[in-house]
């Protein structure tokens, strides 16, 4: 992985073990490797499958961890919204 794309792409507080090792290639595309894809994001299914998962995932660009997100369509949402709809 490059170090400065290392660096952007893990710019947060904390690190997960299913980010730890991600490899950025030199189009700035990032790739879990096999061994944490399968132990991170499908340790919970059967290995084959696991594989035939990982064989197939498609890589997520850098360039989109720097997209900010804005207020809400509506303007401001209140913060028990998600209370109230999963109570009914």
């Amino acid at each position: 992985m490059h170090s400065e794309h290392r660096a952007r792409y893990l710019a947060v507080p904390f690190t997960t073990p299913a980010v730890a090792n991600v490899d950025v290639d030199s189009e700035g595309f990032a790739w879990i490797p096999e061994e944490d894809f399968v132990r991170h994001f499908a340790a919970d299914i059967d290995a084959v499958k696991a594989k035939v998962m990982y064989a197939v995932q498609q890589p997520l660009h850098t360039s989109t961890l720097d997209d900010v997100l804005g207020a809400p369509r509506g303007g401001h949402c209140p913060r028990d919204i998600w209370a109230t709809r999963a109570t009914r």
